[in-house]
């Protein structure tokens, strides 16, 4: 995995002015979502749909923090790759969420 600012380089992440009504908003919409795809019943057809909507989700809030930092990503791996900012995540974790 790259590091943050391979991306920077790669212009998949830029510089942005920290807008906090955005951010926020970002964590509402992300936090209405989940809840909605929490309460859908769990079947074998559905399961890659509600996966799908959780990570983007989780993708949601990586960019909420973005935000917050004054950036914008334009990539998956991109949003991901910030994650190794904070040691909360894992290595490990960090690559199960690329995957």
């Amino acid at each position: 995995m790259k590091d943050f600012n391979y991306y920077i380089k790669k212009e998949e992440i830029r510089k942005t002015t920290k807008d906090i009504k955005l951010a926020e908003s970002l964590v509402k919409r992300s936090r209405e979502n989940a809840d909605y795809i929490l309460k859908l019943r769990l079947n074998n057809e559905g399961t890659s749909i509600i996966f799908r909507n959780m990570y983007d989700c989780l993708r949601e809030l990586i960019d909420a923090i973005l935000i917050l930092e004054g950036y914008k990503s334009y990539s998956h791996q991109a949003s991901i790759i910030f994650l190794k900012k904070f040691k909360e995540f894992s290595e490990e974790d960090i690559n199960k969420l690329d995957n």
